[in-house]
């Protein structure tokens, strides 16, 4: 059974036969990214879609960043983009033959974020005390001839950042040596000699004697022990006075 040209297109626009009659019914709800104006003519349908592109989002690499961690704003925000799709149906001999023309209202625009791909590490090595015998030294004395210093290194680790899927990868690291430790050396003295010695000389080092302060001319100290001596020397004679009479 051959279906007339008109019901061909008929059905191809969406129609169904129903006891003789054409009824028409509602296409597919169309996507919410596609909007569908038709156009019909009893040979050839035109359908045109308006469809919008996703932007897709890029990853680039960043020092300011914690290692691993995505900004939260983008560098550059994405731009969506939108093609205007106008399908045109054909009936030639019998078969329906498709074809599609695009025509780019909006081009996209990648979105850019930033991804954190460096860790800065800082280590300290303390510095070690060593001890040295010294027999030109008392013994029990001790002497620093060398004073310690801590060493401090920095690890820096750096990762490649896949632009597509914003993953760490290719590791590099890199190790700065920005202060030598040096070790701390003490002398201790051994010469138990040189020790005897000093303990002789710390014997026989005389005492100071206690400073007797004298009262300054004209203090009251001076004229109280002044005026004592005078009233022993006038009762001394008024003695002496008195036996020769």
């Amino acid at each position: 059974m051959k279906l007339s040209k008109k019901l061909l297109m008929a059905a191809l626009a969406g129609a169904i036969v129903v006891g003789g009659g054409v009824n028409t019914y509602a296409a597919e709800k169309p996507a919410d990214n596609v909007q569908v104006d038709e156009k019909n003519t009893p040979d050839v349908i035109t359908k045109v879609e308006i469809r919008e592109i996703e932007a897709p989002i890029k990853y680039q690499a960043s020092d300011k960043l914690k290692l691993g961690e995505i900004g939260k704003k983008p560098l550059k925000k994405p731009v969506n983009g939108k093609v205007k799709v106008t399908i045109t149906t054909k009936i030639i001999d019998g078969k329906e033959v498709k074809e599609e023309k695009e025509e780019v209202l909006v081009k996209e625009q990648a979105g850019i974020f930033e991804v954190g791909n460096k860790e800065v590490k800082e280590e300290i090595t303390k510095f070690k005390t060593i001890e040295k015998k010294d027999d030109t030294l008392a013994k029990g004395v001790r002497k620093i001839k060398v004073k310690g210093k801590d060493g401090k290194v920095i690890n820096t680790v750096t990762y490649d950042v896949d632009p597509v899927t914003g993953k760490l990868n290719n590791i590099k690291t890199n190790v700065e040596v920005k202060d030598k430790v040096v070790d701390e050396v003490i002398l201790v003295g051994t010469n138990e000699k040189l020790a005897k010695q000093q303990n002789k000389k710390a014997t026989k080092t005389p005492k100071k004697k206690a400073k007797v302060t004298l009262p300054k001319a004209g203090s009251e100290a001076e004229i109280i022990t002044l005026s004592v001596a005078a009233l022993s020397t006038a009762a001394g004679a008024f003695v002496s006075l008195k036996k020769r009479k």
